[in-house]
């Protein structure tokens, strides 16, 4: 009988989770309500109240945005944008080359502050820019 090598045993993975994602729609007539926090909600479990830590928006424009595709522009400006302040965040050191690359990309000449004319090329509503700052607080508050 031949002695191989000794079988390896499956890994294991264990997780637990503290935070739990609730969807919810919150409106005034068929627009979108704006601007809301975490203190904006009441969440309870069982009768238990709960924390709410944090508010998403996953989509903070009105059907008439949508229709004049701002809502499109605002969705790829949230992506470059959400970056450079992930960036920032992370790697202060890398953000000038992130700004210019992007700049670059869409074909807009950097002459001076690359951060403010990535903010000038890829404009977003208050809103926006607020709620990605606060999804990086959360998320980075551990951190």
């Amino acid at each position: 009988m031949g002695v191989g090598p000794p079988k390896s045993q499956p890994s294991v993975f264990r997780s637990t989770s503290d935070a739990v994602s609730v969807d919810v729609s919150v409106r005034s007539g068929s627009r979108p309500v704006r601007g809301l926090t975490p203190d904006d909600f009441r969440l309870s479990d069982n009768g238990v109240p709960q924390t709410v830590t944090s508010v998403a928006i996953e989509d903070n424009t009105s059907p008439a945005e949508k229709r004049s595709g701002a809502s499109d522009r605002y969705s790829n400006a949230a992506l470059v944008r959400g970056g450079a302040m992930l960036i920032q965040r992370l790697a202060p050191e890398m953000a000038d080359g992130y700004a210019r690359y992007y700049l670059r990309a869409a074909r807009v000449p950097v002459t001076g502050d690359a951060a403010a004319a990535l903010a000038k090329a890829f404009p977003l509503p208050d809103a926006i820019r607020n709620g990605i700052q606060r999804q990086l607080d959360v998320v980075l508050g551990g951190i």
